[in-house]
């Protein structure tokens, strides 16, 4: 699967989080997502250099909200691949925790928070175990999610 294509399906399938997805498709979407975070971050440095210094970055905020179900559908589809529940997503909940918050509410980096810590810390553990699991190979076999030859 190539780029294009692995961007598309992720993008029209966004409502799918049953079956399963092959590890060049979630890794593709996954380069388009870190393209997108990027451009949109230089768009919000752009702007708050234009406008003030307490722009919030609203167009990262848009980016990560538009890209969240299909990377979330995409992760999940991945997970069953390998014979995973899509729930293991849950372990990165204190991430987008902390990235509303931020958006909401954003902290000083002279006062910082303990619980923001322990999300950040939960959070770095969780992210390290699921890309273990997105890194794994297919099971090539028919699992509980679906058949192989069906990807």
């Amino acid at each position: 699967m190539n780029f294009k294509i692995a961007v598309i399906k992720c993008l029209t399938h966004y409502k799918n989080f049953h079956g399963r997805s092959e590890r060049s498709e979630f890794w593709w979407f996954a380069l388009f997502s870190f393209i997108v975070s990027f451009i949109t971050l230089l768009l919000d440095t752009a702007a708050r250099s234009i406008l003030s210094g307490s722009f919030v970055g609203i167009f990262q905020f848009l980016g990560f909200l538009a890209l969240l179900p299909p990377s979330l559908a995409v992760a999940s589809r991945r997970l069953h691949d390998i014979n995973k529940t899509g729930w293991w997503q849950l372990i990165l909940f204190p991430v987008y925790m902390i990235q509303v918050s931020e958006f909401l509410a954003p902290t000083s980096t002279q006062n910082p928070n303990t619980i923001i810590g322990l999300f950040n810390l939960v959070g770095f553990v969780g992210v390290i175990i699921l890309i273990v699991f997105w890194c794994k190979p297919s099971i090539k076999s028919e699992n509980k999610y679906g058949d192989y030859d069906e990807i």
